[in-house]
């Protein structure tokens, strides 16, 4: 049986479902906390000991979007430049980040929206410090990821 590593772990399903949840949620925080943000992608992180990954939201337009894994290390023991300056990049996204990247590029839709339509607009009003949708065991995981589909291997630039 193969060893998982922290890559593995952080890649495997229910990991991925609770950071796409996270990033969703936080996307639409950001943006009623700083109506400056609306219209970019914005970012969320999740973290391993070795291992990065980084997935995008826009609310406006429904778009989602992950890196593929970011190491951290080279060589076991030295951190990765590359990966220091993509992780800066993504923390500095407000100032690095075009707005609107959806009106200058074809993305496929997450489906977000269509998934909890009838509770789009908890999440429209989201914060910090309230409770965002009904906490039915498993909703996001059960019902709305099976319906979202996104990649960033379709985007072409429209014309």
């Amino acid at each position: 049986m193969k060893n998982k590593t922290s890559g593995d772990i952080l890649l495997s399903m229910n990991t991925v479902d609770q950071i796409m949840a996270e990033t969703i949620t936080n996307a639409f925080a950001q943006i009623n906390a700083n109506s400056v943000l609306k219209g970019l992608m914005i970012p969320s992180f999740g973290c391993t000991q070795d291992h990065v990954v980084i997935f995008l939201y826009d609310p406006e337009n429904d778009i989602l979007l992950q890196t593929n894994l970011i190491n951290l290390f080279e060589v076991p023991g030295q951190l990765s430049v590359s990966a220091i300056i993509e992780v800066w990049m993504f923390l500095n996204f407000a100032e690095l980040l075009k707005p609107d990247l959806a009106k200058k590029y074809k993305f496929e839709s997450a489906k977000f929206h269509d998934s909890v339509k009838g509770y789009l607009s908890f999440y429209e009003k989201a914060s910090y410090k309230e409770k965002l949708a009904p906490s039915e065991s498993g909703y996001f995981g059960q019902v709305v990821v099976p319906k979202m589909f996104s990649t960033a291997d379709h985007i072409e630039e429209q014309q």
